[in-house]
């Protein structure tokens, strides 16, 4: 039996007793993002800032720049929500007791700060890294506009771009890594955590990838919503079995 399968079905016999409260949390996690979003557009509603098109008047723009700025404000001040449900996978993985306050365990005194500093560091980096993936398909699509839209180059720059996404997964797979080893000892420095993760991907690349390459097909339901409720909930939990097995190896000498 490959690995991944055997990390997949050892996720599914964790998550069996934590069904409902892995989606009790994943639910809270996409209606406090659906409040941002929401608060954003009332905002901008009961100032009347979109015409009869659906564009925002002139005169309106700083007023639409301040809304975007407290959306991301409260994004950020949200995120630790994402680490506390990562949380919950996490104990799901390791089998250890889990309730619906752990959730919120990284807006505690001593947490909350470090966790959004460590969200932002996780963000950044993730931005540099779409940046360069998508560079090549950017220059691509500035030609394609400057040159009329020639069509060999507008095909180039699709084909660019399916690769820029495609490497850009790629690279970012590996801080699913981070975020649990920050979970598993927060009082980890970041320099430490990103260190340790280079460590373990270099050694475990592809079954990290093999992994998520295997949730592909459950993902592609995902287009029909209500199945994301069980696959995010499975794939995190299957995420942080990995985790946990290749910080055991990585604790115990064994990756060498």
């Amino acid at each position: 039996m490959s690995t991944e399968r055997i990390i997949r079905n050892q996720a599914r016999e964790k998550l069996s007793g934590n069904f409902v409260l892995a989606t009790a949390g994943l639910l809270t996690v996409f209606a406090l993002l659906i409040l941002i979003l929401f608060s954003q557009e009332t905002i901008l509603t009961i100032f009347n800032v979109w015409d009869e098109n659906g564009v925002a008047k002139e005169g309106t723009e700083l007023l639409v720049s301040l809304a975007s700025l407290l959306a991301v404000t409260a994004l950020i001040a949200l995120s630790p929500v994402k680490n506390g449900f990562l949380r919950l996978c996490f104990l799901f993985a390791n089998g250890k007791e889990a309730n619906y306050n752990d959730l919120f365990f990284y807006f505690k005194k001593g947490y909350f700060l470090k966790t959004v500093g460590f969200n932002l560091i996780l963000a950044l980096k993730k931005l540099v890294k779409a940046f360069l993936c998508f560079l090549p398909c950017i220059v691509s699509s500035y030609f394609t506009y400057t040159l009329k839209s020639l069509v060999v180059l507008g095909i180039i720059s699709f084909l660019l771009f399916l690769f820029g996404l495609t490497l850009f997964i790629i690279l970012i797979l590996k801080y699913f890594i981070s975020e649990f080893i920050y979970i598993d000892d927060s009082n980890t420095d970041f320099t430490t955590i990103f260190a340790v993760t280079n460590h373990i991907i270099k050694r475990h690349r592809g079954d990290v990838y093999m992994l998520w390459c295997s949730f592909l097909p459950w993902l592609g339901l995902c287009f029909f919503v209500l199945p994301a409720l069980y696959v995010f909930p499975y794939a995190l939990t299957a995420s942080a079995v990995s985790a946990k097995w290749l910080l055991t190896i990585y604790k115990d000498g064994r990756m060498i």
